[in-house]
């Protein structure tokens, strides 16, 4: 019945087509002598559309990185770049299990306390802020993400400390100035994430390695 009725209408429309007497319209009559003004068109250029693999996104901060759950970290960070290395002191944040409700807690609480950026005295070289004052150091150099695989900056404790010689970070700059990083933790079955954390070189709080550490 429904093709019957659509066959219907069609005959319909076809046949009023075909009934409708011709209509003369202005653009079928001759007028000599009229003069056409050209008209200028300006066309404006493709917006350029983004790399593959790079994403239009705003800008983020700490705090905000503090607030998104574990499945929106893994994703930003696999769309961010690696991160440059800072040549001074940079606030950080931990980010323990994202996404759940002791995630802000123990952050203010670290900030105070146990953790609360690293330092860059030297090329090469990173150490902890634990306490207000430098504590565990590590390696820099450029690696593989034990994430995604991708090109990370990496701080490594395995030949600096023997408290933290199983533990690993990478990071990766999110937005200017803005990095996120993971603490990773080597297992007997694989790398494992200890915790995220973030770090703010945009502040201006930054400041030297105090003098004979």
């Amino acid at each position: 019945m429904r093709n019957l009725a659509i066959l219907g209408a069609s005959g319909f429309i076809a046949t009023l087509s075909w009934a409708q007497p011709p209509i003369r319209t202005d653009f079928a009559i001759d007028r000599p002598g009229v003069d056409i003004e050209s008209v200028s068109v300006t066309v404006q250029p493709l917006p350029v559309p983004s790399p593959p693999g790079v994403l239009s996104r705003p800008s983020y901060t700490p705090e905000q990185l503090l607030r998104m759950n574990e499945s929106e970290l893994i994703d930003l960070y696999k769309c961010s770049r690696p991160a440059p290395v800072p040549t001074t002191y940079t606030p950080g944040l931990v980010i323990f299990k994202p996404g759940s409700c002791i995630t802000v807690p123990i952050a203010r609480v670290l900030e105070c306390t146990a953790w609360q950026g690293k330092y860059f005295p030297c090329e090469g070289t990173m150490v902890n802020r634990q306490f207000g004052v430098p504590t565990i150091k590590a390696v820099i150099y450029a690696g593989e993400s034990w994430l995604d695989g991708g090109p990370s900056t990496v701080f490594d404790y395995a030949d600096t400390s023997l408290i933290c010689k199983r533990y690993r970070d990478e990071v990766r700059e999110v937005c200017p100035g803005v990095c996120l990083g993971i603490m990773h933790q080597r297992a007997k079955d694989g790398p494992k994430i200890a915790t995220w954390f973030a770090l703010d070189a945009r502040t201006g709080k930054g400041c030297a390695l105090p003098t004979g550490k």
